[in-house]
């Protein structure tokens, strides 16, 4: 089984471009929105979902562009770079299943709660069932690094359970924490790691920059 772990920052709830397809529309409504939820201390998400669905419907307005469009790097901050990225490396390769690692903090949640909804939309269209994009949050990710290490081991070892998987990770967005540290865990758990820098049309394996 090919499995692509993918780490999830917050750029699905603060890209500056969210809301603009199609046709550059006014989206400063939908910013507005997500500037108040980014100050909310409380962040209670009963109060928030309606802005989950706007946030939602505005990724696949994305995704539903012409193709040339969506894998722009000028257009690409009117997603996310977990959505952006994803895609493009589902354009080299395909995979069996999709796993998403958020970090442990409100707005991280909240972000891939998006990402998770987004990835799983026909317009969306990366060839894996549904019930294999999953979510594994992992206790601490961003707030305590002295388990980040031991965390990460166990959620992939969760969802890697034959020594046959071939294990492929994203790093694109997500804590910078986690990116360094899947760096180590490269050799040792024998997992490729993949990036791509928000001007670049696709993502490039980090094992060529490393050696």
């Amino acid at each position: 089984m090919k499995i692509l772990y993918v780490t999830v920052g917050t750029s699905a709830i603060t890209n500056a471009g969210i809301g603009k397809p199609p046709d550059g529309r006014d989206n400063t409504t939908l910013q507005g929105d997500m500037r108040l939820y980014r100050e909310d201390k409380r962040k209670d998400f009963g109060r928030w979902g309606k802005l989950f669905d706007d946030l939602v419907a505005a990724h696949i307005r994305y995704w539903e562009m012409p193709e040339d469009y969506s894998i722009n790097p000028y257009n690409f901050l009117q997603s996310s770079a977990e959505l952006t990225s994803t895609y493009c490396l589902f354009r080299e390769m395909a995979f069996d299943k999709l796993v998403l690692f958020p970090t442990a903090t409100p707005d991280g949640k909240m972000a891939s709660r998006v990402v998770l909804e987004v990835m799983k939309s026909t317009p969306y269209g990366v060839r894996v069932a549904k019930d294999r994009i999953i979510e594994e949050p992992i206790p601490g990710l961003e707030t305590d690094m002295k388990t980040l290490g031991a965390g990460l081991r166990a959620a992939i070892g969760k969802h890697s359970l034959s020594r046959h998987d071939e294990r492929y990770v994203n790093v694109t967005g997500g804590f910078k924490g986690t990116s360094l540290m899947f760096g180590r865990l490269s050799k040792e758990m024998d997992i490729e790691v993949y990036y791509q820098h928000e001007t670049s049309h696709a993502p490039i394996p980090m094992q060529d920059v490393w050696t």
